[in-house]
């Protein structure tokens, strides 16, 4: 949450892992941040350096990955 975001996209997943990590990709497939560090489960991302348009939250732990689409404002 927020979605649409702004500044900052903030949430939490189901997962103890310590080894969780994130990326977000562009719609062209290009990743634009990489190995977001998500311990126990929670995340508070920066994205007010992104362009206003639609991304993908990729999320992967030893149990899989998710991934999720967020607006930027």
């Amino acid at each position: 949450y927020p979605n649409p975001a702004s500044l900052t996209l903030t949430g939490i997943i189901n997962s103890n892992s310590s080894k969780a990590t994130g990326k977000i990709i562009a719609p062209d497939g290009r990743v634009l941040m990489d190995d977001i560090l998500i311990p126990q489960g929670r995340f508070e991302i920066e994205v007010s350096a992104l362009a206003a348009g639609v991304y993908l939250l990729e999320i992967k732990d030893e149990n899989g990955s998710w991934v999720r689409k967020f607006i930027k404002e």
